[in-house]
């Protein structure tokens, strides 16, 4: 803020000093040493000033890359010196007063930024943790989605399972949880495998005898209604001898009911009263 008032007519003014006052030279020596110039006397102090990009220097300059030698230099030399006192400064030079704001200023900063660097650090590092975690997080998202891809084959089938999972998945909020769900996901999907494998037996073990059951099943059909359940039974062990005789393997558990009946609307007709004995469920 103290160079916003700084033109170049203030430079000039500066400059013009035949024989400037001591506190003015002392202003200047301080800012050439911050600028880092060879010479820090009134005559390099001069070479300084007449550089055009001069304001531009000081609004730009790169307090953060101080040299430590330097800014040693400035604090005991010339912020620490009782006679380096802007208002005193003021007495023969507004312009040299908003210089010498200007060096206490990034004097207070570089002391400042010492105390702030090491919190400036421990942020870097904490946000460099933050990125890496993030990183293990969207891997652990990725996989996550990839599991999820591959219960989307299972759906149609497992409807009621895939959404309680899926609710799962929605309550996951870190990758701790996120892991724990899929751990879970995988043994409840080993312990679905046995059951399926269980149950393809038996279909295939059905599928095998599907030829003597709807043999049996239409012999029953067509044959069995005018007879009585006696005589049914007579005629089914007759029908499953010639079908062992024939090599036609069946079910050893056969039944016309069991086969070509609904077990839905069997319960149903149950719930309403209807007889649920052998013949009944045959002729119905």
């Amino acid at each position: 803020a103290s160079l916003n008032a700084l033109n170049k007519n203030d430079i000039s003014e500066i400059k013009s000093f035949a024989n400037p006052p001591e506190l003015v030279v002392l202003v200047m020596e301080a800012v050439c040493v911050l600028l880092q110039a060879r010479d820090i006397t009134w005559k390099g102090a001069q070479a300084v000033l007449k550089d055009p990009r001069f304001l531009q220097r000081l609004i730009h300059f790169e307090k953060d890359a101080i040299p430590d030698p330097v800014i040693r230099k400035v604090r005991s030399h010339y912020i620490n010196n009782p006679a380096f006192d802007p208002d005193a400064v003021a007495r023969h030079s507004v312009a040299a007063r908003s210089l010498c704001l200007w060096v206490r200023a990034i004097g207070h900063y570089s002391q400042v930024a010492k105390t702030v660097e090491p919190k400036r650090n421990r942020l870097q590092t904490a946000q460099e943790q933050l990125k890496t975690s993030r990183a293990q997080l969207a891997e652990k998202q990725r996989r996550l989605a990839e599991v999820e891809g591959l219960l989307d084959d299972l759906r149609a089938r497992h409807e009621e399972s895939v959404a309680a999972k899926m609710g799962l998945a929605a309550r996951i909020d870190d990758t701790s949880l996120r892991l724990s769900r899929a751990r879970q996901l995988t043994d409840e999907l080993a312990q679905e495998q046995v059951r399926w494998a269980q149950t393809l037996q038996i279909v295939q073990a059905r599928l095998a005898c599907v030829v003597g059951d709807v043999f049996l099943a239409s012999a029953c059909v067509t044959y069995g209604g005018p007879f009585t359940q006696e005589h049914r039974a007579a005629m089914m062990g007759y029908w499953k001898e010639a079908c062992a005789a024939h090599g036609i393997p069946i079910s050893p558990d056969f039944s016309l009911e069991g086969t070509l009946g609904d077990p839905v609307q069997a319960r149903e007709w149950a719930i309403c009263g209807l007889p649920s004995d052998s013949q009944s469920m045959q002729s119905a």
